[in-house]
């Protein structure tokens, strides 16, 4: 394992107080889906999500809005 230079804490001490978000992209018969998550740190849920054909912009805002 590669060490983590920029010391990235993903841990919390309380509910929302850290969100995480990550975009991952899916392959399916029919083509490429995009899917953008904002999951709670401390409780592990997702508390935020979208799909989408394109990873651009508007996927992750309308996750974090």
């Amino acid at each position: 394992m590669r060490p983590d230079l920029v010391n990235r804490n993903f841990t919390a001490d309380a509910q929302n107080r850290l969100w995480v978000a990550d975009a991952t992209r899916i392959v399916t018969g029919q083509g490429v889906l995009w899917l953008a998550a904002v999951r709670d740190a401390f409780s592990n849920r997702i508390v935020g999500w979208k799909t989408s054909d394109r990873c651009n912009t508007d996927l992750i805002l309308v996750v974090l809005c």
